[in-house]
């Protein structure tokens, strides 16, 4: 081996420590992480839109909900995202 290879630089540390936390989260990770974990309960999917339902523009905000309703209710009719239906939380920002 040569001089070069053998010292070793803040750089290559950092490379090579992050080369090592990457490959361990992904190989230990895989086993350890249940696929269950990621569907949550299996309820509904909460979906937000917060909007001006109030306030000088309000009727763009109306218009935002209502789109959105209509959306989620078109995903829900057409039997929801990956098997689960989604839930509309609509937040009122109040521009006044």
């Amino acid at each position: 081996m040569s001089i070069e290879r053998m010292n070793l630089t803040r750089r290559r540390f950092m490379g090579n420590f992050a080369f090592a936390t990457v490959a361990l989260a992904t190989v230990v990770g895989s086993w350890v992480i249940w696929p269950g974990w990621g569907n949550a309960a299996g309820g509904p999917i909460k979906v937000v839109i917060a909007t001006d339902l109030t306030g000088p523009i309000a009727y763009a905000g109306n218009a935002d909900a209502n789109v959105a309703k209509m959306v989620i209710k078109e995903i829900n009719a057409g039997g929801g995202l990956l098997g689960r239906p989604l839930e509309l939380y609509i937040e009122d920002t109040a521009s006044n």
